[in-house]
């Protein structure tokens, strides 16, 4: 568990179900990820998550009163899709997705900061990227904000993607 000045990031624990489901099927959140998910495969994704605590999920809630406002994930990306900043992928990749009502309050810039200092400080420093869709003006503002430099946009779930890289210990 990592604690801020008004968060808590910890890992998703069933009572985090519904909560998680609602907000990766909200379609205002989703507009920037790919688009809409149905709910049995977003269902399917979280259950995954809650049978894997080491699956590189993790929920940010409010300090004081544990109310469910986003979800980070750290791991690997994946190297059959697009977007690497070396040959064979499997670069350590930050994500994030909060709920609207949690917009613009610098929430996501907090806990971000907060996991990769965290995660910083037990491991070997190391390229992070962070993959948002260009069009996600926000997002695009809060990577640049966290010290990411762009390196290159290619295309997936058909829109432009905006890949940025920093390094893990830049965080500590």
């Amino acid at each position: 568990m990592i604690e801020t000045a008004r968060l808590t990031l910890r890992t998703a624990e069933p009572r985090d179900r519904e909560a998680l489901i609602d907000l990766h099927t909200d379609p205002s959140v989703r507009a920037h990820l790919g688009g809409p998910r149905g709910r049995a495969e977003v269902e399917a994704t979280v259950d995954a998550c809650l049978r894997d605590p080491q699956s590189g999920s993790t929920v940010v809630a409010g300090r004081g009163n544990g109310t469910l406002m986003g979800a980070l994930r750290l791991d690997r990306r994946d190297p059959a899709r697009p977007g690497h900043v070396r040959d064979e992928g499997n670069e350590l990749e930050i994500a994030y997705v909060f709920k609207k009502a949690y917009w613009g309050e610098g929430l996501a810039y907090e806990a971000v900061s907060a996991l990769l200092a965290d995660y910083a400080s037990e491991h070997e420093d190391e390229s992070v990227i962070l993959v948002t869709q260009s069009a996600n003006a926000r997002s695009v503002a809060l990577m640049q904000r966290l010290g990411f430099d762009v390196l290159e946009r290619f295309e997936e779930f058909g829109a432009q993607q905006t890949l940025a890289v920093a390094s893990l210990h830049s965080f500590v």
